[in-house]
């Protein structure tokens, strides 16, 4: 008894067919498994990303405040008549060219924080010779702006706590809160 020939047909094609659908799903599989991988280098990078520029922002705020301190004490001087060659042409060099790199790595409120701050600094230096100049008022109103500079900072950072805003009877002593 011979086999009609449509059996073996018929098995070669299931065969076929097996072999095809076995290999759609290794690849729809291997997909699923290469998207996930991509997926999960994405968020490495993205939080190596963030890492870094949270490096490059804390530096930067630091190096900005560090600027900006020196800048006020030298215009601080100045104002008070404590140094007896004026105020150099350069007092604010450092602290400028750290404003720039705010623009550029600040976020927030910061660097509109740091602009106020360092235009107060400047004021500072600059309008002391003018009649009605009260330094005791634009210190007081220079530490406002650090206070506030540096609240946007802690919370850019996410270091806890705020500083209180100055007390006109004491200038000089800020309060962290929290």
């Amino acid at each position: 008894m011979q086999t009609p020939i449509w059996v073996p047909l018929v098995a070669a094609a299931l065969g076929i067919a097996g072999v095809l659908w076995t290999q759609w799903r290794a690849d729809t599989r291997g997909d699923k498994v290469w998207k996930r991988e991509r997926e999960h280098e994405a968020q490495l990078w993205a939080r190596e990303d963030r890492a870094r520029t949270f490096e490059q922002r804390r530096k930067n705020y630091a190096d900005f405040y560090i600027a900006l301190k020196a800048m006020v004490e030298v215009a601080s001087e100045h104002a008070h008549q404590r140094n007896p060659h004026g105020l150099p042409q350069t007092f604010h060099r450092e602290a400028s060219g750290q404003l720039q790199l705010m623009d550029l790595y600040g976020s927030g409120t910061v660097p509109l924080a740091a602009r106020k701050a360092y235009d107060r600094a400047a004021s500072l230096g600059r309008y002391s010779h003018r009649p009605g100049y009260d330094p005791e008022l634009m210190e007081f109103e220079y530490d406002e702006a650090e206070v506030e500079l540096l609240n946007a900072i802690r919370a850019d950072l996410g270091v806890p706590g705020t500083f209180a805003a100055p007390d006109p009877e004491q200038p000089d002593r800020r309060v962290l809160r929290g």
